[in-house]
């Protein structure tokens, strides 16, 4: 018996310990919304990755102005996986809902409201 207590208590705390894959349970927005919760939202076309950064080249501006050429990143937090987390295709082109992270980064994350301009969701 006490071996068997033993084993679940281990197999229980052994469960823990393995990675699980989460994910985002986002609440659906209207374009305006997302809009509205974004400091910046731009079309654009992922030119780079670079260690959970990606480069953008922008096409166009909806809201806010900047630079024509932008690093954004997908990560809520750097390290660290989150459920929200988000990754880009290089070559692909987006519509980016963002928020200012710091002077030469911005943040998006899976809840954004970004839309793979490609897939015809215009």
């Amino acid at each position: 018996m006490k071996k068997l207590l033993t084993f679940f208590i281990v197999f229980f705390f052994g469960i823990q310990l393995v990675p699980h894959s989460a994910f985002a349970s986002c609440v659906e927005s209207s374009i305006p919304e997302y809009k509205d919760r974004a400091d910046t939202v731009v079309l654009g076309t992922v030119s780079y990755e670079n260690v959970g950064t990606f480069g953008v080249t922008v096409e166009k501006y909806f809201k806010g102005q900047g630079p024509k050429k932008i690093t954004i990143t997908g990560q809520d937090m750097p390290g660290v996986q989150t459920s929200v987390d988000t990754n880009f295709e290089v070559g692909k082109k987006y519509l980016l809902f963002l928020r200012i992270h710091s002077a030469e980064l911005l943040k998006t994350n899976a809840c954004a409201g970004n839309n793979d301009f490609a897939d015809g969701n215009r």
